[in-house]
C-alpha cells in the first residue's frame, strides 16, 4: 500500500462504541524524508486511503475519546496540533509540550 516511503511512523486505529465493526478509522503517519510527511487516512478499515500532506512530523496522534473527527498529533519540535476533521487541516494547538502530557 505505501511501497515509496523511507518509513511508516505510526498507525492508529479508532473504534466507535456504536459501530459493530472493530476498526472504522486507521491514520498512517509517513515519512518520504524529513521534508515531505504524509498522513494516509481511511475511513472504511482499510480498503482505500487518502493522502494528505503533512507540515510538520507527527510523533503522536491521539484521537477524541467520544468526537471521532477530532485528532491531537505532537511532534518532536514538542508542538501540539490539533485537527477537528480527521487530519485534512491542522492548527498549531500550543508549543513547548511535554510529550507524556497529551490528553483530551
Amino acid at each position: 500500500i505505501f511501497p515509496h516511503y523511507t518509513s511508516l511512523i505510526l498507525i492508529y486505529l479508532l473504534t466507535s462504541d456504536l459501530s459493530p465493526l472493530p476498526c472504522q478509522v486507521i491514520l498512517v503517519s509517513s515519512s518520504i524524508n524529513e521534508r515531505d510527511q504524509l498522513l494516509f487516512i481511511s475511513t472504511d478499515e482499510g480498503s482505500s486511503f487518502q493522502r494528505q500532506p503533512l507540515s510538520f512530523t507527527a510523533e503522536t496522534l491521539l484521537f477524541h475519546p467520544k468526537e471521532e473527527d477530532k485528532v491531537l498529533a505532537y511532534c518532536k519540535e514538542g508542538k501540539l496540533y490539533v485537527s477537528m476533521d480527521l487530519g485534512r487541516k491542522w492548527t498549531l494547538m500550543q508549543e513547548r509540550v511535554t510529550k507524556g502530557r497529551i490528553f483530551w
